[in-house]
């Protein structure tokens, strides 16, 4: 299952979003024949080499589900823009290439991986992509886990003193306020606000 709290590390930590993606190998555009023979997410960017050191370097995410990522790059559809780029950086003497990085997720079902994809796209806003809406997929996805996690909290709680207060996890109501936001529903912020009310929280 797709870890909503590993998510969030990828989106606001580069160096754990540089070991999810750089793993060992890293492609540049001459060398597409060598990408892996299964499907993934893959993500371009501008560097020499080496770790991502920062989001800004990343141009472009994608995902491949039907097909392996190798077999994609046979006919990208922005394969051109990206040599252009390439093309443009050596012509203006810069030192860093267009690589591309890319993780298989095997522990992710079809629907996950491109729900993954999406939410990468929505919170790094790479300039290659198209604008996309927040992701359905990953939104209901998100709502399950963090109302499961809070479930198992006010279990716990209630199994040790049924008249201790509960206190709700900061994570987790950070979790419900960002689902409001992105939801835009008001059924859904008036119940964020009564639980809020009912249970707090502690940072």
């Amino acid at each position: 299952m797709l870890d909503i709290l590993t998510v969030k590390k990828l989106t606001t930590d580069i160096k754990t979003f540089s070991n999810f993606f750089n793993s060992g190998k890293i492609y540049d555009l001459t060398d597409l024949q060598s990408l892996p023979n299964s499907p993934g997410i893959y993500v371009v960017a501008l560097n020499n080499k080496k770790e991502l050191e920062e989001f800004g370097q990343i141009l472009y995410i994608g995902v491949t589900i039907q097909q392996t990522v190798a077999k994609r790059w046979q006919n990208h559809h922005k394969i051109r823009a990206f040599k252009f780029t390439q093309q443009l950086i050596q012509k203006l003497g810069g030192n860093t290439s267009v690589v591309i990085y890319t993780n298989s997720f095997n522990n992710l079902s079809d629907d996950a991986l491109g729900a993954l994809e999406k939410k990468l796209i929505w919170d790094l806003k790479p300039p290659f992509n198209d604008a996309i809406e927040y992701p359905v997929k990953y939104c209901w996805l998100q709502w399950s886990q963090t109302i499961h996690r809070l479930a198992r909290t006010i279990r716990i709680v209630d199994q040790n003193d049924d008249d201790v207060k509960i206190s709700m996890p900061l994570d987790v109501l950070l979790d419900l306020k960002e689902l409001i936001v992105s939801s835009d529903q008001k059924k859904l912020m008036d119940y964020a606000d009564s639980m809020e009310k009912l249970y707090g929280h502690k940072d």
